[in-house]
């Protein structure tokens, strides 16, 4: 009998995977370098602040259809061909944005910026779900780490530009040099590693391959409620707490920002603590723990009128955030073997659709009760706490039981 040795996953094995972490640290950089520099741009270019500030939303809605799109692509091309000609086509646009005067070209240039990255989010994305190492959720916790990490740079990196009299163009020059780097690292790195899935890629997976099993199908549309529900809360948090810290709490300006920072940074730090947890701990139960904590956190951050508990509770909400977002990703896209690209596309979208639910949902509570259209978090963390149950038990009874899998009934 053929004995079966299970790999152990090295250190090596994670490093090269840094390409991926790159592609997941620029995104946020590319987006958030113009956050705390508007009002330079703005007056750079002639505009009008609060029509500059727009240029989010078009990315977003660029970064959207991207990942949308992305997986048609590996239809006829590799990820590694995908994604070097996503960065090669950001260099032009770099260039492109360093010498705009207009503001329907930052609208274009941040929108096309946005597709391209997306592309390159899901195509990253899929390198670390086809990768060789086992440990899935210890992996993604660390490729989705350096989200956080881009976007604590991202302000530092242009206040520096600012501070050193130099013009906000040359971020954009800056940020090339990144694009060059990672390239190069695709090309000789990530291009000699073999993946997974790289013969069943080649093999074109009709979308009804996919989902074959009532039963995983079911799973699937939980995880994907799950990620819907689970971005609003978090969104509300890193968007709209500074401005009710603002108004209910009377915090300056400097004292509100600093709580964006400190999530982000609680955020990134988290990722790796729940990592190397990863893979010890059953998934459901992890988040199952880690959403108990966030709701605590995001009491005492809303109730509490004492600024250091309300720092603490957000470094404890960051924390326990943190893993969250990576396990949902891991557990949904790895419920069936085939198709992880639609798979994740599928929660990305989700993903998407929490984050744009969130600003019209503070905008409308807000009007009638500032209070409540933050701690509507708290309301939206008990119902993801009971869809967490919900998923717990019906893996228990219809997934797990190996008797029950193979009786499930073929769409």
């Amino acid at each position: 009998m053929e004995v079966q040795i299970t790999k152990k996953d090295t250190l090596i094995d994670y490093l090269a995977e840094f390409p991926n972490y790159l592609s997941m640290f620029l995104v946020p950089v590319f987006l958030l370098f113009a956050s705390p520099i508007l009002l330079d741009i703005s007056k750079s270019i002639n505009v009008e602040v609060r029509n500059l500030s727009l240029i989010f939303s078009f990315f977003t809605i660029g970064q959207l259809i991207g990942q949308l799109t992305s997986v048609l692509y590996n239809i006829k091309f590799s990820k590694i061909t995908i994604v070097t000609a996503a960065y090669s086509l950001l260099i032009p646009l770099c260039i492109l944005l360093s010498f705009a005067n207009s503001l329907y070209v930052f609208y274009i240039s941040y929108f096309i910026g946005g597709y391209l990255l997306g592309i390159i989010y899901l195509q990253a994305s899929e390198f670390i779900l086809e990768s060789k190492i086992e440990n899935k959720p210890r992996l993604l916790n660390i490729l989705f780490a350096f989200y956080p990490l881009g976007a604590f740079v991202a302000p530092f990196l242009s206040t520096a530009v600012i501070k050193s009299k130099l013009s906000w163009r040359f971020i954009c020059y800056i940020i090339i040099v990144f694009i060059i780097i990672i390239t190069i690292l695709y090309l000789t790195v990530t291009r000699k590693r073999k993946y997974r899935i790289s013969t069943e890629q080649k093999r074109k997976i009709a979308f009804k391959e996919i989902f074959l099993y009532k039963n995983k199908n079911i799973l699937f549309l939980i995880t994907f409620i799950l990620m819907l529900v689970y971005t609003i809360p978090e969104t509300i948090v890193f968007t709209w707490s500074p401005t009710f810290f603002r108004v209910e709490r009377t915090f300056d300006i400097a004292t509100a920002g600093i709580i964006v920072s400190i999530f982000w940074i609680s955020v990134g730090i988290g990722r790796f603590i729940i990592g190397s947890m990863a893979g010890k701990i059953n998934t459901n139960y992890l988040m199952l723990l880690l959403l108990i904590i966030a709701s605590i956190s995001i009491t005492f951050m809303v109730f509490s009128e004492l600024k250091y508990v309300i720092f603490i509770a957000i470094i404890f909400f960051g924390l326990s955030s943190s893993g969250i977002y990576p396990l949902l990703i891991s557990s949904g896209s790895t419920v069936y073997e085939a198709g992880r690209g639609v798979l994740i596309t599928f929660l990305y979208v989700a993903e998407a659709m929490g984050l744009s639910i969130a600003p019209y949902l503070t905008r409308f509570i807000s009007k009638y009760n500032m209070t409540l259209s933050i701690s509507v978090s708290i309301i939206l963390l008990g119902i993801i706490l009971i869809l967490i149950l919900i998923k717990i038990f019906y893996e228990k009874k219809f997934i797990n039981n190996k008797i029950m899998v193979d009786k499930e009934t073929v769409k």
